[in-house]
């Protein structure tokens, strides 16, 4: 794939994860998904595909991509589950980041575990590019 359906393609993967984790979390409908986590996918979908196809090294496939944004899903759902066993300080604060976040339109999240998982995978798709770029 040219690095530029790449990109979208990233882009409008995340929108679909966003929409379908919200509907499977909290939301009612479809629609009410996908209107409540359409930026949070555009932000996530933004940041994998600048990683994956801005630069001078080779573009990461769209295989690893999906693999990738999948493993954000993951990883922010894990973080939500994490945070309810969490002292209370630490639940204040993620609430007080998801109450900052609904008013922006996010409502299905854990706001700590979509921005660790969404910098842990940045980071993975930053090492993946380096080993194709070192492959002959």
């Amino acid at each position: 794939m040219k690095r530029r359906p790449l990109f979208v393609f990233n882009v409008a993967l995340a929108v679909l994860l966003a929409g379908l984790y919200a509907r499977a979390v909290v939301e009612p409908s479809w629609e009410a998904a996908f209107r409540t986590t359409w930026w949070a996918g555009l932000i996530v979908g933004l940041s994998v595909a600048v990683g994956a196809t801005v630069g001078p090294r080779p573009a990461l496939g769209w295989k690893k991509c999906v693999s990738t944004q999948v493993w954000i899903v993951i990883t922010s759902a894990l973080f939500a589950l994490a945070m309810t066993l969490l002292p209370k300080e630490v639940v204040e604060v993620e609430r007080g980041l998801e109450e900052e976040i609904a008013r922006r339109g996010l409502r299905a999240s854990s706001g700590i575990g979509a921005i660790v998982g969404t910098v842990v995978q940045i980071i993975q798709v930053y090492v993946t590019r380096r080993r194709a770029a070192r492959r002959p």
